[in-house]
């Protein structure tokens, strides 16, 4: 699949989309995992299935809050600030992209 940007015509490729979205949840596995008090440390099982979960519903917005966060100190607060930020324009561009391909076809 190819992603056609519309205002500069630029070709984005897939893979290129996937690297950018593996790279966040990365970025969020890392920073749910070490910065102090975003996890619930007595939430079971893995630590890095928790990371991973949390870095998940955090970048889709959904943010149940279950064992995340915890307790964040300021970094983890300056960081559940911009992590969703990044995520927002990254699972939102698609859906606006769709959206804006139907304007044209409407009457």
């Amino acid at each position: 699949l190819i992603m056609v940007d519309s205002k500069s015509r630029r070709i984005v490729s897939t893979n290129r989309v996937a690297l950018l979205g593996s790279a966040l949840i990365l970025l969020g596995m890392a920073g749910f995992y070490s910065i102090p008090g975003l996890m619930d440390k007595t939430a079971s099982g893995s630590p890095w299935i928790n990371a991973f979960y949390c870095s998940v519903i955090t970048l889709t917005t959904i943010g149940f809050g279950d064992i995340c966060p915890a307790e964040p100190d300021e970094v983890g607060r300056l960081f559940l600030i911009i992590f969703p930020l990044l995520g927002l324009g990254f699972f939102c561009g698609p859906i606006l992209e769709l959206a804006s391909s139907w304007r044209s076809q409407v009457p």
